[in-house]
């Protein structure tokens, strides 16, 4: 138990352990313990202190170190210079091809459909003047016989009586002249009675005679009045039957049906056999010569938008597919529910490669006004409104403004023709970071410098 060397915590389990009689000594070696670690403590505290302030005067009296800076490695970046230049801005839109012209043909006519030609079929293409589909006509035909003799018997029953107009106008002239035999007749007698050569009864039949005669002119002389009248009644009949003559061939003609231009079958209501009434639809046709697609613009477009511009189209899916076209017309006025203004394009399918459908979707870039010697970066290089521009091999950022998008590119203001902008890498580039530019790219050429998005004049 009087062991010094005896451990501090075997020396605690014999206080907690021992009896009363034991308890003196048990305190007296702890004392001893306690006393032991505050010696190696201080001791050690003196050694750490005596070695600080070793290291603090050799610092301080000692050669300073030698200190190697590692260069740090160039960025290996791309770069456009920047060159002012005349582009077109081009307009983006998007919409769905239609026909130009779609007609649904109907039945003019009522009757059976007697034949149905093989090209009358979905999607089948047919030419102006295709006969398509055939109407019984046999009724119709019927009609135009009977009224073209109707027509001829009006012809002659006219010719007749021109006939008889000429008759009446000889035996005016000849009843005329009997009357004129007569009236002498009478005047001789009237003046032979005075002389007592001729009795009344003399001159009474020289009378009759007379007014026979003068009432025979007066007949026939009515009945010439009456010519002009029995013409125009006949003249109006033979019209009216003209008339209904042109429509019963017009009728006719329209028991055969064509397609009314070129252009592909979309739609047929009808089959061999049917019957049919006027207005009924028989089948729908498609112009494919040319196709309309509205874009909706916004208002904001207004001022840049001109009829005739030139137009671009393909689809958003094949970027391969393209058509051209150009504005045809623009909406009078804006929707008011969207704010758009409606820009109609026009395509001659005729002078494409490859003919667009109506119905396909397609992204149209329209040539909008030109901004001339405009300065234009990629999009992807301006960064929270600022470039990276290289500077005697480091790069600088340089805060821009972003005037008029172009698609993928836009004209800035805030760099200088000449500038060199970066335009890859830049997540790792920072104000004054050292760069290389590929060497496949002239920094300071303008000959590195791509082709806008638009239209370069």
């Amino acid at each position: 138990m009087n062991d010094p060397e005896l451990p501090v915590e075997q020396s605690l389990n014999l206080i907690s352990s021992s009896g009363p009689a034991m308890g003196l000594v048990s305190r007296t070696t702890a004392a001893k313990v306690s006393l032991r670690w505050a010696v190696s403590l201080v001791a050690i505290c003196a050694f750490l202190a005596v070695g600080f302030g070793g290291m603090q005067w050799l610092m301080h009296t000692g050669p300073a170190p030698h200190i190697v800076e590692r260069a740090r490695p160039s960025l290996l970046v791309s770069a456009v210079t920047i060159q002012p230049r005349d582009v077109i801005e081009p307009i983006v839109g998007y919409g769905t091809a239609r026909a130009d012209r779609t007609t649904a043909v109907t039945a003019r006519v009522a009757g059976d459909i007697v034949h149905v030609a093989e090209s009358l079929e979905l999607g089948s293409a047919v030419s102006d003047g295709d006969e398509l589909l055939r109407i019984d006509a046999r009724e119709y035909e019927a009609q135009v016989a009977r009224l073209t003799a109707a027509i001829a018997a009006d012809d002659s029953e006219i010719r007749q009586l021109a006939i008889e107009t000429q008759n009446l106008g000889r035996m005016i002239d000849a009843a005329q002249s009997e009357l004129g035999v007569a009236e002498r007749e009478y005047q001789r007698l009237k003046g032979l009675i005075e002389g007592g050569t001729s009795t009344p009864r003399e001159i009474d039949q020289a009378r009759g005679a007379f007014e026979m005669a003068r009432r025979s002119v007066i007949g026939f002389e009515s009945q010439l009045e009456l010519m002009p009248e029995r013409e125009k009644s006949l003249t109006a009949d033979r019209d009216a039957r003209r008339a209904e003559l042109e429509i019963a061939r017009l009728n006719l003609e329209r028991c055969k049906v064509t397609a009314p231009f070129a252009g592909r079958i979309e739609e047929v209501s009808v089959e061999r056999g049917a019957t049919v009434l006027p207005g009924q639809p028989l089948f729908r046709i498609v112009a494919m010569d040319r196709i309309e697609v509205p874009i909706d613009m916004p208002q904001s477009m207004q001022g840049r938008l001109a009829v005739g511009a030139t137009a671009r189209l393909q689809l958003e899916t094949d970027e391969g597919v393209r058509w051209s076209g150009k504005v045809a017309r623009l909406s009078a006025s804006a929707d008011v529910n969207t704010r758009t203004l409606a820009a109609y394009l026009l395509v001659e399918n005729a002078r494409q490669k490859q003919p667009l459908l109506p119905g396909t979707f397609v992204r149209a870039v329209i040539d909008g006004p030109t901004i001339r010697q405009a300065l234009i970066a990629p999009r992807a290089a301006v960064q929270r409104g600022a470039v990276f521009v290289y500077r005697e091999g480091v790069a600088q950022r340089v805060p821009v403004k972003i005037e008029r998008t172009l698609i993928d590119d836009c004209v800035v203001t805030g760099i200088a023709a000449g500038d060199v902008v970066i335009t890859s890498n830049l997540d790792a580039l920072y104000d004054g970071c050292a760069i290389r530019i590929r060497s496949d790219e002239a920094a300071p050429s303008s000959a590195s410098a791509p082709a806008p998005n638009g239209r370069v004049q």
